[in-house]
């Protein structure tokens, strides 16, 4: 079967079928419920089987759909293809690359696209955290990540000021939790301390929802990879070390981060520890 009307035509009569056999269906219900006892209502209770017999033959007449639903696969393959392409051409359009990485995710830009075609949507995402949710629209993806990713770089400081904002975050935590410098802590235990680094000065003298800066998975782990990309985890005699995440604590995605910049198209990490830089 090929071609959109003869596609069309097969499904709509398809579809007229299935509503005589629905009517059918409703009719030999009906009939039969109507007899309680059949011998002593053998007229009625007849009737009732020429209805059920009536639905039986409608039944029948029903066409097979395998040629029907390979056309729609087909189809439906075509339908995506289109999507991809828009968006391929609209991320270009953009100065943005695009990478096709399954065969419902793709990169955009910085940003990963989980896309949910069936349900017109697509989820933006970096670092593997979920940003927004758009229609499944090559250009308003395509938008979307534009945005996130100037909200994900205009909340970052430079490369220097990040770096003092962690050492800032990770001596606070070891001094709440009773640790000695070097001993390494969860990452993302650090998202609180920065959190309270990060608001503008005079904030907690008189908070202001406006002003509020949020410090969420997806910051630190954009920030995280400035400083990979930019070469800077160690300054002034201090050096990060990243804990990668193995086995199952990968899997408990909750108290793991996703950096972009890490080995082999980006990895999950656990802890985190600053060291000296004579420290090995």
């Amino acid at each position: 079967m090929s071609g959109s009307e003869e596609v069309g035509g097969a499904f709509r009569a398809l579809a007229d079928r299935v509503r005589e056999v629905a009517r059918a269906a409703e009719k030999a219900e009906k009939a039969l419920k109507a007899v309680d006892d059949p011998e002593s209502a053998p007229r009625e209770a007849r009737a009732a089987l020429d209805a059920a017999e009536g639905l039986r033959a409608a039944i029948a007449t029903l066409p097979a759909t395998g040629d029907l639903a390979a056309a729609l696969d087909e189809a439906g393959a075509r339908w995506r293809l289109t999507r991809l392409s828009a968006l391929k051409a609209a991320a270009g359009e953009a100065g943005l690359a695009f990478q096709q990485l399954t065969s419902d995710e793709v990169r955009v830009g910085e940003a990963t696209v989980t896309l949910r075609l069936d349900q017109g949507a697509a989820d933006v995402k970096y670092a593997r955290e979920s940003l927004a949710t758009v229609p499944a629209d090559g250009p308003a993806i395509v938008a979307e990540v534009r945005r996130q990713l100037a909200v994900l770089a205009e909340a970052s400081p430079a490369p220097a000021a990040i770096f003092d904002q962690l050492a800032s975050a990770y001596k606070a935590l070891l001094a709440r939790r009773d640790l000695r410098f070097g001993e390494r802590v969860e990452l993302v235990e650090l998202l609180p301390e920065l959190f309270l680094l990060r608001q503008p000065a005079g904030f907690w003298a008189k908070p202001d929802a406006k002003k509020l800066r949020p410090m969420t998975r997806a910051q630190l782990a954009y920030d995280l990879d400035r400083l990979q990309q930019a070469r800077a985890l160690g300054r002034d005699g201090l050096r990060i070390v990243l804990g990668t995440a193995t086995g199952g604590t990968a899997a408990k995605k909750s108290q793991v981060l996703f950096l972009e910049s890490g080995g082999a198209g980006g990895q999950y990490y656990l802890s985190f520890a600053m060291r000296r830089e004579e420290t090995p």
